[in-house]
């Protein structure tokens, strides 16, 4: 086999036996006299031990048939019966079901039924159903001794050694059937990976329904150790656990991660430790290097930790050895080296290896593999595939599992069928868990996803903490945000006393995700009042319970979960609420009144009803179309260019249809009409009209001669032309206002290049188009028709609202408003105006130049903490810092800036495509004097005010208030802000079914609309600076030292005593 980064293959090691019978019997016959297993104070020799085994295997075999390929159930407690009868049904040939008694009846039934169970051993403990056949007692070690020689009991390699059932994700419990030589071969393996030899004593601490429990029995007894068992009762205790151990000296335990922790918790509070452990070796979960355990570890005198990755259909496949001092351990181990004469792959869903540093799904070959599922072919055949298109491969096991190799390293990733992803980041709960539980007074924790879409999706940790520490959820937030990217916080630290558990001694993760989901109040009971619908909006928003009292963003509230807030209540109150209300009165309290107030607060919010035009029928446009269509026209007759493209461009690996990539593309034009628009740009005469435009998917086979780097330029190169050449709005050429190029680079590499036109597609769309076009993609290779034809509100119904509600009303409104209102100076056109931009010809209109400064760890750090401590958004924290540094480099004190607002709390049009978004004018003050602090709560509130309209039209704005002032060259000199948070980015990424996905930067000089503005994107782990301006009305050194200023003031954010630094 050739072995790549994904393709990794253990050492080729020859077996020296058949079956694990044939390992036990020499240790017998080499060591009869040594301890075999003990239970409190009793004691088996591994002569007395082969004795009872082989005295009950003649009784099975003589007595009741059991041979090859007879399955023997087996119900008892805990204890050396337990542990000779699994003995005597191997050696008798047969194949040992275990039935645990705490089972539901049901679930017993079934397995009794799938394993075709005939015969059954069990004691009194056991009082569930019964196999149609003969019920066995367990031995109680006063039989006969027989004499049996190593040629006596030998099943074949082939034969089944047990049959172990695994939750099933139907409901019903899989049955893994598992013959002797994949068993043989762990064995082998962990005889010569392991220190524990003749007389090592381990500890058995699995149920026998549990695949560790053969590595932990068979492992010892074939190196000739003695096995320590522990009742029932004991092992649900970790003090009592630690007890017993210490008592018998126990050296070697292989424990579930979640029980480890429970041990190192009771090691740290109690300085309990185990002098005589050199081995810990857990599976199961993905094990973090705790506080807790590194102290445990080191109270122990640093015995190994290995980590051991395998599903039971594997038993298992890798491991990784943590040695030495427990702080230069990993926090997160690897899953390490794969185990003899197995092979592990990472592969897309085509089955094919994956590059390095890609995600795919963890794959396991060789000959660790299970014969398959009871009764279950066709979950067999799923499960257990055919690959001999890879080299060495025959048949493998899809574990569902994902991995990545980075710098050479295996490293797993979570569940395929339970991807957690958070705002589009695929969030890794192992790195989330990690970094809380390095918190001093955190004893365990364990983090869940709550909330059904994207937009809602965020984590919860429930905390067990150390005993006599009661840890503040605000001091975990804090102490988290240091460590973890902000879409990584958990929004809620919930206390626990302890964390439920499944079976397998695994988290239960199901249940807490069930905890943590607050219910919805009121949707089967009587009709809410204003306070308890509020609540109910509000905790479906958040994902948790609003008390009284409540403040949004001290709750886990954010810009976007604001809009989307605001969306849900005008849907349920005739009054509207704009996020600007919200973010003035932010707490629930202030937005309960707000609804129980007797007066409507409509006057700024058009209400557009669903349309019945015909297709074809000439409709208007909204005015912020027409003033870019205006500005587009004034830039023609002056001979400069116009790009208001907005191009989006994804690299994409692995099985892609493109066929069904094209059909999701028709569903989703048919979904988003806006797209289908035929413009007429006729100067004072703008209108559209809905067309039967339906796109197509423009392919683009690169030259096969050209190598990978070379056909990635070129690829680059083709999306950049394209992402530069204009729409045709309408007429004989005219051909929709989206482009689809695919550019094929290899056999499963592609980019995908999506370009639609400015005019009916602003930032929020390209959230909605990834998220839309995921929905139609996985549908159409499904064969299924999509979810829904079209959204409840269509951009051109909104347009033509719009224009029935503009009007002089509501300029002599707004002139009324903005008089009342503190901040807004006499001269509004003044503050807008700055003299630092000067007018000038058209050619200094033509392009603007970018200058880019990112964020270090720190200065990202700096700014979110004091976001946190303010308690307002990261929006009006950019903002505030960006005044600041504006004043300064301006030489006015009296701040305003034109902002931009999404302009999407109209019902429904958080989910339609469309030119919605709005600049609006936002008047500071006075900057001198104020600290960061009280700078943020002054523009908190003022960017709230401007919120309240972000429905007015800017053009619109500009004609009512500042007549003379709207030409389209003098209102390039206002200074712009537009500030884009973390919670959005995430929704600009394309997840597409069995397809690995990343954004592909493309910068196209696009038309101007000011002099200088800022653009700050926070993607929670580095907040990104764009400062655009046009050299032509401001020079190029002005713009640099504007930039340096901005830097200047926030790290004074983060160095307030220590001035300023460059």
């Amino acid at each position: 086999m050739t072995t790549t980064a994904s393709v990794r293959a253990g050492a080729h090691r020859r077996l020296t036996a058949d079956t694990v019978v044939e390992l036990v019997v020499r240790q017998a016959e080499q060591h009869p006299e040594s301890v075999a297993v003990r239970h409190g104070d009793r004691a088996l020799t591994y002569g007395q031990l082969l004795a009872a085994a082989a005295s009950m295997a003649t009784a099975l075999a003589d007595g009741h048939g059991v041979g090859a390929g007879l399955r023997v159930g087996l119900a008892t407690r805990r204890g050396i019966p337990q542990m000779v009868s699994v003995l005597a049904i191997l050696m008798a040939g047969g194949c040992y079901v275990p039935l645990d008694p705490a089972l539901p009846e049901q679930r017993l039934r079934g397995m009794i039924d799938d394993a075709g169970l005939k015969l059954l051993v069990s004691d009194d403990a056991y009082t569930g159903p019964r196999p149609p056949g003969a019920v066995i007692a367990a031995p109680r070690l006063a039989g006969e001794s027989v004499q049996t020689g190593p040629g006596r009991w030998r099943p074949q390699a082939s034969s089944e050694a047990y049959v172990l059932f695994t939750s099933g994700s139907t409901g019903r419990p899989k049955g893994v059937v598992m013959p002797h030589r994949p068993l043989v071969n762990l064995i082998e393996w962990q005889r010569a990976s392991s220190t524990a030899g003749v007389g090592t004593r381990t500890l058995q601490f699995a149920p026998i329904g549990f695949d560790v429990s053969f590595q932990e029995i068979f492992s010892t007894w074939c190196s000739g150790g003695e096995l320590v068992l522990i009742g029932e009762q004991d092992r649900r205790d970790p003090a009592r656990v630690l007890e017993l151990a210490h008592h018998h000296g126990v050296q070697r335990i292989f424990v579930p991660f979640a029980v480890l922790q429970s041990m190192a918790d009771w090691a740290f509070d109690g300085d309990q430790d185990l002098p005589r452990l050199t081995e810990i070796i857990t599976a199961g979960e993905q094990p973090i290097v705790t506080p807790a355990l590194e102290r445990f570890v080191e109270l122990t005198g640093n015995p190994t930790l290995a980590n051991q990755y395998g599903p039971t259909e594997t038993h298992a496949a890798t491991q990784s050895v943590l040695r030495g001092a427990p702080r230069d351990w990993p926090r997160v181990p690897p899953l390490g080296e794969v185990l003899d004469n197995c092979s592990v792959l990472l592969l897309d869903d085509s089955l094919t290896p994956v590059p390095e540093g890609t995600e795919g799904e963890i794959c396991i070959a060789g000959i660790s593999l299970a014969d398959g599922y009871a009764v279950d072919d066709d979950r067999t055949r799923g499960r257990f595939v055919a690959a001999g298109h890879i080299d060495g491969i025959r048949r493998l096991y899809r574990t569902g599992d994902f991995g990545i190799v980075e710098d050479g390293v295996l490293l797993y990733r979570g569940r395929r069928d339970d991807q957690v992803k958070i705002s589009g980041h695929r969030i890794e709960m192992g790195e989330v868990e990690a970094a809380v539980s390095a918190h001093p007074e955190v004893g365990q924790v364990a983090v869940v996803p709550v909330g059904d879409g994207p937009s809602t999706r965020h984590l919860v940790a429930f905390v067990v903490a150390r005993r006599g520490t009661t840890p503040d959820e605000d001091g975990l937030r804090a102490f988290t945000a240091r460590l973890l990217p902000a879409h990584a916080v958990p929004r809620r630290f919930l206390p626990a006393d302890t964390l439920p558990r499944t079976a397998t001694n695994k988290v239960d993760r199901r249940a807490l995700a069930a905890r943590a989901t607050p219910a919805p109040a009121g949707e089967d009971g009587p009709p809410l009042g204003a306070r308890e619908t509020v609540r109910a909006v509000w905790q479906r928003a958040l994902g948790r319970t609003v008390p009284d009292g409540a403040r949004f963003f001290d709750v886990g509230g954010d810009s976007l979960t604001a809009v989307r807030l605001v969306v849900e209540l005008n849907k349920h109150f005739a009054r509207k609420i704009s996020v600007g209300d919200l973010l003035l009165r932010p707490e629930f309290d202030a937005c309960v009144a707000f609804f129980e107030a007797t007066e409507a607060n409509d006057d700024f919010r058009p209400r557009p009803a669903a349309g019945d035009a015909e297709r074809g029928a000439w409709l208007p446009v909204a005015l912020t179309q027409a003033h870019r269509m205006n500005r587009e026209a004034w830039r023609a007759r002056h001979g400069l260019p116009s790009i208001s493209n907005v191009p989006m461009a994804y690299h994409l690996q692995g099985a892609l249809d493109a066929s069904a990539l094209e059909t999701a593309l028709r569903h989703f034009v048919t979904r988003h009409p806006a797209l289908a628009l035929e413009i007429d740009e006729t100067p004072g005469a703008h209108r559209q009209r809905l067309t039967d435009w339906t796109p197509t998917l423009r392919t683009v086979r690169l030259d096969s001669r050209l190598s990978a780097e070379a056909a990635r330029e070129r690829a680059l190169a083709l999306v950049q032309e394209d992402a530069e050449r204009p729409f045709v709005r309408g007429g004989t050429a005219y051909d929709g206002l989206l482009r689809a190029t695919l550019i094929q680079i290899a056999e499963r590499e592609h980019h995908l290049f999506l370009c639609a036109d400015h005019i009916v597609f602003d930032g929020w769309s390209v959230g909605v188009l990834n998220e839309d076009l995921a929905v139609c993609y996985r549908a159409a290779l499904r064969g299924e028709a999509p979810p829904s034809a079209e959204p409840d509100l269509r951009f051109l119904d909104w347009a033509r609202a719009e224009n029935a509600w503009l009007g002089e009303d509501l300029a002599a409104t707004l002139r009324a408003d903005f008089g009342r209102q503190p901040r807004v100076p006499e001269d509004p056109a003044a503050a807008l105006l700055y003299p630092a931009i000067e007018p000038g010809p058209p050619a200094h209109y033509a392009r603007e130049t970018l200058i880019r400064r990112r964020l270090d760890a720190d200065r990202t750090a700096a700014v979110h903490e004091l976001a946190r401590t303010t308690g307002h958004p990261m929006g009006s924290v950019l903002t505030a810092l960006y005044a600041t540094a504006f004043a300064r480099w301006s030489g006015r004190d009296e701040v305003a800036l034109v902002s931009t607002f999404a302009n999407r709390t109209i019902p429904d049009a958080d989910r339609s495509v469309g030119f919605f978004a709005n600049n609006v004018p936002v008047f500071l003050g006075r900057a001198a004097g104020l600290s960061p602090a009280e700078m943020i709560v002054r523009a908190a509130r003022e960017v709230g005010r401007a919120a309240q309209r972000e429905a007015v039209p800017f053009p619109f704005w500009l004609a009512s208030m500042l007549p003379g002032h709207e030409d389209l060259a003098g209102s390039a000199r206002y200074a712009f802000l537009n500030v884009r948070s973390q919670d959005r980015s995430g929704l600009d990424r394309l997840e597409l079914d069995g397809v690995t996905s990343r954004a592909v930067r493309v910068d196209i000089a696009l038309t101007p609309s000011f002099a200088l503005g800022l653009r700050a994107g926070d993607n929670g782990a580095d907040i990104a600076l764009e400062l655009a301006f046009l050299p032509g009305l401001v020079a190029p050194g002005r713009a640099e030292a504007l930039m340096a200023e901005l830097e200047d003031v926030v790290d004074g954010v983060g160095h307030p005593r220590g001035g300023q630094r460059r």
